[in-house]
């Protein structure tokens, strides 16, 4: 029973390492860029009508990527710090609401806003107090 464990333990780490050929770069065929001039996109959240919200960890900024390609900012989720693994680090949306976790000088949070289809309202916090992590880069 030993040699059949340690046999398919074997197999298994084989079978997870990278080939060779895994580590050269990428060829550039059949890649599309879909957005380009963002600072750090951190968090991507599709709306019902093919659009997405991006969110940049850095700035805090969100922007809006229409079918069409155009990308526009729509707003700017106060109090982000980006510091460590910390900054504007999720987006989700139910509907017309978006809702942001993000890190603050105190804690990291849940956050909500309206979203009119071209620009957001204003925040509210729904969920604080979460312990913010220390780790410095």
């Amino acid at each position: 029973m030993r040699t059949l464990v340690a046999t398919m333990a074997a197999l298994l780490v084989v079978s997870c390492t990278e080939s060779p050929t895994s580590r050269s770069e990428p060829s550039g065929e059949g890649v599309t860029d879909v957005a380009t001039g963002l600072s750090v996109p951190w968090g991507i959240a599709f709306l019902p009508d093919g659009s997405a919200l991006i969110a940049e960890r850095n700035t805090g900024a969100i922007m809006h990527r229409l079918p069409t390609g155009a990308v526009t900012e729509v707003g700017r989720v106060a109090d982000v710090q980006a510091r460590g693994e910390g900054g504007l680090l999720g987006l989700a949306t139910g509907g017309s609401t978006v809702y942001a976790y993000l890190t603050t000088g105190s804690d990291n949070r849940v956050v909500r806003m309206d979203f009119d289809g071209s620009a957001l309202g204003a925040q509210t916090p729904i969920l604080t107090a979460i312990p913010a992590g220390s780790l410095r880069l």
